[in-house]
This record gives structure tokens, C-alpha cells and sequence, in this order.
């Protein structure tokens, strides 16, 4: 395939993949999700592919503050550009909290069970498979929202 015909972040993908030092590969990610954003926006489809490329490799260093933001911020491209693929957004939650993001993750779930709430053609096995990884978050990582959520689901069930 003719480089000038490959997708944007295809190429991205390739320059990165062969850089070896991680100090360059995380400029010209910076540099690409900047250059994204002030073409396309802040929720562009196209920065997936740096913001998790980015988050792997902070997160392989164990600066998990920075990759705890790049999640954070790759779920909310994802929720805005795959709302209508709730299992792509509840596997990549499952990917957050097995990677030790706890905390992302559990915002990341609420969200999706808000969205889940406000969409009529949903699965239930998605919609149980959710409820079920929100109780396991909860109990590593209590937060309001997720036990407001909790206690909404104990009484609609009850």
C-alpha cells in the first residue's frame, strides 16, 4: 500500500514502531496528539493510537500518574466514538483494571453504566457483565458514584 493512501495513525503507528528510544517515541507521540487535537479536536478518533501507545509506555516505566491521565483520557475518546460499541469500551475498562488502574477504571465503569442506562438496545449480558465489574472495583476502590450506582441497581432489584 502507497504511504500517502495508509490511514493517518497507520503511519504513526509505523515511525513509532521503528523508534527504539523511548525518550524520542514519547515526543513524537506528544507532538502527534497535539497536532491531532488542534486539527480535529480533543475527542478525535485518531487519538487512540497515541494515547494508548503513550499510556503503554508510561506505564512500562512505572509513571503511573501519566499513564493514569492517558487512560483516563483514551476512554473518553473511546466513549465518544464507540458509544454505540459498549463491549469494545467495557473490554477496555477490563484492560484498565488489569493493568492496576483501579481507580480509572471504576470512572471509566460509571460512565459506561450511565451510558448503558440511556441506551434502549443494549445486551444484557453487557449490562450484568458491567454491574458485576463495578461491584469488583468498588470493593478495591469505594467512590461515591459507584456506591450511589450500587444502591440504585439493590433497589431496582429489590
Amino acid at each position: 500500500m502507497d504511504s500517502n493512501n495508509k490511514p493517518n495513525w497507520r503511519r504513526l503507528h509505523e515511525r513509532c514502531e521503528s523508534i527504539k528510544d523511548s525518550a524520542q517515541k514519547k515526543l513524537m507521540l506528544h507532538d502527534a496528539i497535539v497536532a491531532i487535537e488542534a486539527e480535529h479536536g480533543s475527542s478525535a478518533r485518531e487519538l487512540l493510537y497515541p494515547y494508548e501507545a503513550l499510556a503503554d509506555i508510561y506505564h512500562q516505566e512505572g509513571d503511573e500518574a501519566m499513564a493514569s491521565m492517558l487512560l483516563l483520557k483514551l476512554y473518553l475518546v473511546l466513549e465518544v466514538n464507540y458509544s454505540d460499541e459498549p463491549d469494545c469500551l467495557l473490554f477496555k475498562i477490563i484492560s484498565m483494571f488489569e493493568m492496576g488502574y483501579v481507580k480509572e477504571a471504576t470512572y471509566a465503569c460509571n460512565s459506561l453504566l450511565y451510558l448503558l442506562y440511556e441506551t434502549n438496545s443494549v445486551e444484557p449480558e453487557i449490562v450484568n457483565d458491567a454491574w458485576c465489574l463495578l461491584r469488583k472495583l468498588n470493593k478495591q476502590f469505594p467512590e461515591n458514584t459507584a456506591k450511589k450506582l450500587l444502591a440504585y441497581r439493590r433497589r431496582k432489584a429489590a
